[in-house]
Protein backbone atom coordinates (compact mmCIF):
# COMPACT_ATOMS: atom_id res chain seq x y z
CA UNK A 1 0.00 0.00 0.00
CA UNK A 2 2.87 2.39 0.47
CA UNK A 3 4.40 1.61 -2.54
CA UNK A 4 1.33 2.23 -4.32
CA UNK A 5 1.07 5.50 -2.71
CA UNK A 6 4.39 6.44 -2.90
CA UNK A 7 6.51 4.62 -4.62
CA UNK A 8 4.44 3.86 -7.85
CA UNK A 9 2.16 6.94 -7.55
CA UNK A 10 -0.72 4.84 -8.36
CA UNK A 11 -4.08 6.24 -9.44
CA UNK A 12 -6.13 3.61 -10.83
CA UNK A 13 -8.41 1.14 -7.81
CA UNK A 14 -6.84 -1.08 -6.19
CA UNK A 15 -8.68 -4.64 -5.27
CA UNK A 16 -7.33 -6.58 -2.53
CA UNK A 17 -8.21 -9.87 -1.81
CA UNK A 18 -8.38 -11.95 1.29
CA UNK A 19 -9.81 -14.34 3.62
CA UNK A 20 -12.20 -13.35 6.11
CA UNK A 21 -11.03 -10.26 8.30
CA UNK A 22 -8.45 -9.14 5.37
CA UNK A 23 -9.04 -5.71 5.65
CA UNK A 24 -8.46 -5.65 9.70
CA UNK A 25 -5.37 -7.30 8.73
CA UNK A 26 -4.58 -5.07 6.29
CA UNK A 27 -4.83 -1.97 8.65
CA UNK A 28 -3.32 -3.77 11.62
CA UNK A 29 -0.55 -5.13 9.91
CA UNK A 30 0.06 -0.99 8.42
CA UNK A 31 -0.20 0.27 12.06
CA UNK A 32 2.80 -1.92 13.23
CA UNK A 33 5.09 -1.90 10.62
CA UNK A 34 4.55 2.04 9.67
CA UNK A 35 2.62 3.70 12.34
CA UNK A 36 1.01 6.82 11.49
CA UNK A 37 0.35 5.47 7.66
CA UNK A 38 -3.27 5.85 8.82
CA UNK A 39 -2.95 9.68 8.60
CA UNK A 40 -2.24 9.26 5.03
CA UNK A 41 -5.13 9.38 1.74
CA UNK A 42 -4.40 7.06 -1.17
CA UNK A 43 -5.25 9.02 -4.46
CA UNK A 44 -6.57 6.00 -5.34
CA UNK A 45 -9.68 3.69 -4.21
CA UNK A 46 -9.13 0.69 -2.33
CA UNK A 47 -11.99 -2.02 -2.42
CA UNK A 48 -11.36 -4.78 0.15
CA UNK A 49 -13.00 -8.15 -0.82
CA UNK A 50 -13.20 -11.14 1.42
CA UNK A 51 -13.13 -13.98 -0.21
CA UNK A 52 -15.01 -17.01 1.58
CA UNK A 53 -13.73 -20.54 1.05
CA UNK A 54 -15.01 -23.22 -0.97
CA UNK A 55 -16.99 -20.81 -3.43
CA UNK A 56 -16.25 -19.00 -6.85
CA UNK A 57 -15.88 -15.12 -6.31
CA UNK A 58 -15.90 -12.52 -9.40
CA UNK A 59 -13.64 -9.92 -8.79
CA UNK A 60 -13.24 -7.19 -11.97
CA UNK A 61 -12.15 -10.71 -14.89
CA UNK A 62 -11.03 -13.09 -12.23
CA UNK A 63 -13.19 -15.97 -11.13
CA UNK A 64 -11.25 -16.89 -7.97
CA UNK A 65 -12.09 -19.97 -5.50
CA UNK A 66 -10.39 -20.69 -2.39
CA UNK A 67 -10.12 -23.27 -0.42
CA UNK A 68 -9.31 -24.25 3.42
CA UNK A 69 -5.68 -24.93 3.62
CA UNK A 70 -3.45 -26.39 6.66
CA UNK A 71 -0.88 -23.92 8.10
CA UNK A 72 -0.88 -21.53 11.02
CA UNK A 73 -4.75 -21.13 11.82
CA UNK A 74 -3.57 -17.02 12.90
CA UNK A 75 -2.50 -16.70 9.23
CA UNK A 76 -5.74 -18.22 8.21
CA UNK A 77 -4.49 -20.35 5.57
CA UNK A 78 -6.09 -20.65 2.13
CA UNK A 79 -5.21 -21.95 -1.44
CA UNK A 80 -6.10 -20.49 -4.40
CA UNK A 81 -7.70 -21.17 -7.95
CA UNK A 82 -7.94 -18.08 -9.97
CA UNK A 83 -9.72 -18.58 -13.82
CA UNK A 84 -9.03 -15.61 -16.26
CA UNK A 85 -9.08 -15.71 -20.40
CA UNK A 86 -9.70 -19.52 -20.22
CA UNK A 87 -6.67 -19.95 -18.34
CA UNK A 88 -6.54 -21.66 -14.58
CA UNK A 89 -3.22 -20.72 -12.48
CA UNK A 90 -3.80 -22.41 -8.73
CA UNK A 91 -1.40 -22.10 -5.75
CA UNK A 92 -1.70 -24.92 -2.49
CA UNK A 93 -0.50 -22.38 -0.22
CA UNK A 94 2.04 -23.18 2.79
CA UNK A 95 -0.15 -26.03 3.87
CA UNK A 96 -0.08 -29.12 4.45
CA UNK A 97 -1.80 -32.09 1.88
CA UNK A 98 -5.74 -31.42 2.37
CA UNK A 99 -9.11 -32.86 0.69
CA UNK A 100 -9.06 -29.89 -1.60
CA UNK A 101 -6.13 -30.19 -3.13
CA UNK A 102 -7.09 -32.16 -5.91
CA UNK A 103 -10.42 -30.02 -6.73
CA UNK A 104 -7.84 -26.97 -6.92
CA UNK A 105 -5.58 -28.52 -9.31
CA UNK A 106 -8.56 -30.08 -11.62
CA UNK A 107 -7.44 -29.17 -14.96
CA UNK A 108 -5.49 -26.11 -14.25
CA UNK A 109 -3.00 -24.96 -16.71
CA UNK A 110 -0.48 -23.89 -13.94
CA UNK A 111 -0.34 -26.00 -10.47
CA UNK A 112 2.01 -23.99 -7.97
CA UNK A 113 2.52 -26.49 -5.33
CA UNK A 114 4.38 -25.43 -2.22
CA UNK A 115 7.15 -28.01 -0.95
CA UNK A 116 9.65 -26.74 1.78
CA UNK A 117 10.89 -30.07 1.94
CA UNK A 118 11.51 -33.39 0.23
CA UNK A 119 11.84 -35.88 2.56
CA UNK A 120 11.77 -34.14 6.13
CA UNK A 121 8.56 -34.64 7.40
CA UNK A 122 6.85 -30.99 8.61
CA UNK A 123 3.87 -29.72 8.38
CA UNK A 124 4.18 -28.62 5.12
CA UNK A 125 2.82 -29.41 1.07
CA UNK A 126 5.20 -32.84 0.43
CA UNK A 127 5.93 -33.56 -3.28
CA UNK A 128 4.93 -37.12 -2.13
CA UNK A 129 1.11 -35.85 -1.73
CA UNK A 130 1.01 -33.79 -4.74
CA UNK A 131 2.60 -37.04 -6.44
CA UNK A 132 0.13 -39.69 -5.16
CA UNK A 133 -2.72 -37.54 -6.17
CA UNK A 134 -1.84 -37.08 -9.94
CA UNK A 135 -4.22 -39.20 -11.24
CA UNK A 136 -7.11 -37.44 -9.75
CA UNK A 137 -5.96 -33.99 -10.46
CA UNK A 138 -5.38 -34.01 -14.33
CA UNK A 139 -3.85 -30.68 -14.72
CA UNK A 140 -3.02 -29.71 -18.62
CA UNK A 141 0.42 -29.88 -18.18
CA UNK A 142 3.42 -31.39 -15.50
CA UNK A 143 6.29 -29.73 -15.16
CA UNK A 144 9.05 -32.12 -13.71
Amino acid sequence: MLDAMLGAKRQRPLVVGGPIGIQQGVLKMQHALFPGMERMTPRFKTDFVELETEREHEVGPLKIVTYPAVHTPETKPTSIRVSAGGKVVAYTGDSEWTRFMPALAQDTDLLVAECYFYRKPVPAVKIQGVRSARPTRKPRKVFR
